[in-house]
């Protein structure tokens, strides 16, 4: 009777756990943006990763940059130090072994760069407007405006991709089905060693 007591309680325990870690999986999603490191972190099931320590490292040396925590909805904005850095890696731990990473490209990219010389080739009268208005101020408010313009014009699409990449994390029916399969796998091969020793005895 204990041993069958043993045996309904093992499976619960089964039962249960996947469907945990699962729903426990910590993501991390971040971005850089005006020298700071932006993101949120979330478990599997969109609950907030509140008040966590997040690490942020240069991938390539594993040199620790800055250490700073989540707030209550588990979002961050973390200045970055001054320096060149290819890659680096924003870690968030979220306690009892759960721990998400993600890493954000910061070389500059060759191909915008060119996408950009050929779209004032084709626009020069687009190009010599933006020439006489910026002569007309500073550069350094010339860059501000176009900084400011692009983070409005971007702001909703991140947004956007954010929720998308937030609901792709959810656990999937065919991972739940597999949790219960390897289940129920499990509890065939306890109750066959169980049977085999019966027949032992």
């Amino acid at each position: 009777m204990k041993k069958r007591s043993l045996v309904i309680a093992l499976v619960f325990s089964l039962f249960f756990l996947p469907t945990e870690a699962l729903a426990h999986k910590l993501n991390v999603f971040a971005y850089f943006e005006n020298g700071a490191i932006v993101g949120e972190a979330y478990f599997n099931d969109g609950a907030p990763v509140q008040n966590s320590p997040i690490k942020v490292e240069e991938t390539s040396t594993n040199k620790l940059l800055v250490e700073r925590e989540t707030d209550e909805r588990g979002q961050f904005s973390i200045p970055l130090p001054t320096g060149k850095y290819a890659e680096i890696k924003v870690s968030v731990s979220g306690g009892m072994g759960h721990m998400g990473q993600t890493t954000i490209d910061l070389t500059p990219s060759s191909s915008s760069s060119t996408s950009i010389e050929k779209a004032e080739e084709k626009n020069s009268d687009t190009k010599r407007e933006i020439s006489t208005f910026s002569s007309e101020i500073s550069e350094e408010q010339f860059s501000q405006l176009v900084q400011k313009a692009v983070k409005a014009e971007t702001a909703p699409l991140r947004e956007e991709l954010f929720q998308l990449r937030k609901e792709l994390s959810k656990p999937k029916f065919t991972e739940i089905i597999g949790g219960i399969g390897y289940i129920i796998g499990l509890v065939g091969v306890l109750l066959w060693i169980g049977g085999h020793r019966r027949h032992a005895q």
